[in-house]
């Protein structure tokens, strides 16, 4: 038997940057699965959630699965398909893929253990799919189940050209906070070329501030990769010091 559990807000929260899923719904979920569906955008395949629920009872090792979208452009359709990967399954390393949010079903025992981050990361939706893809792998079933609304006033499109860079910039700085090593090298490439091409585009001293202040949590995060890497290469030499030191004690003139 299906349950709708509304949830009223006195003041409006995601203006504040507390996202409703994260901080509100995640937490109260009692089923096994999660399934998202934002805003103005909607399902059209009656059986989206069987298809995806059977995928996952039928494959532990997965954490999510997503599928397929058409865009609605002023309403009209202007992408039946617009997912095109080349593949059906990725790894955390994988990251960021697109994986429409309207889509995804995923399990709900990882996503109730999300980081307090979540509720402040411009790019929510991609933070989540990086924080599941740390504990599975992740199944794209290649068939059309919603409809993505696409208009001027969207979180993304209503942005110009440098807020989308500031948008992506913090999007994956937040994911490079919780990203596996296999995964960090990869996002701060990501975050070196944002950080570049988001220079070009400063018209504003506003936006000129907002570049300093992503400049300066870049260096922060270089510097504190310098740091790991000094350690590694301080350990591997006393190793190889140790090395050598046993090579001594084992083929030297004198026993120490």
């Amino acid at each position: 038997t299906l349950s709708t559990k509304p949830l009223y807000e006195k003041e409006n929260q995601w203006v504040k940057g507390r996202r409703g899923s994260v901080i509100f719904n995640f937490p109260r979920a009692q089923g096994k699965y999660i399934a998202l569906c934002e805003g103005d955008d909607y399902w059209t395949d009656p059986y989206k959630l069987q298809k995806q629920v059977d995928f996952l009872e039928n494959n532990e090792d997965y954490i999510l699965c997503f599928t397929n979208c058409s865009i609605l452009d002023d309403n009209k359709i202007s992408n039946v398909n617009a997912v095109s990967h080349l593949k059906d399954t990725f790894f955390h390393e994988d990251m960021p893929i697109y994986a429409p949010t309207l889509t995804l079903v995923f399990r709900s025992s990882k996503a109730k253990e999300l980081p307090v981050l979540a509720s402040e990361v411009p790019g929510g939706d991609t933070f989540l799919l990086t924080w599941l893809s740390k504990f599975g792998k992740m199944k794209f079933l290649n068939f059309n189940s919603a409809v993505y609304r696409r208009h001027q006033n969207g979180i993304w499109s209503g942005k110009n050209p440098f807020e989308q860079k500031m948008h992506l910039f913090y999007t994956r700085l937040a994911m490079y906070k919780i990203a596996e090593v296999k995964l960090r090298n990869k996002l701060l490439h990501h975050l070196t070329e944002i950080l570049h091409q988001s220079y070009s585009l400063i018209s504003t001293d506003e936006e000129r501030d907002k570049y300093n202040k992503a400049e300066s949590s870049y260096n922060f995060i270089v510097k504190g990769e310098m740091e790991i890497n000094y350690n590694k290469i301080q350990k591997k030499n006393i190793h190889d010091k140790n090395v050598n030191n046993i090579g001594y004690l084992i083929y030297g003139d004198d026993i120490i």
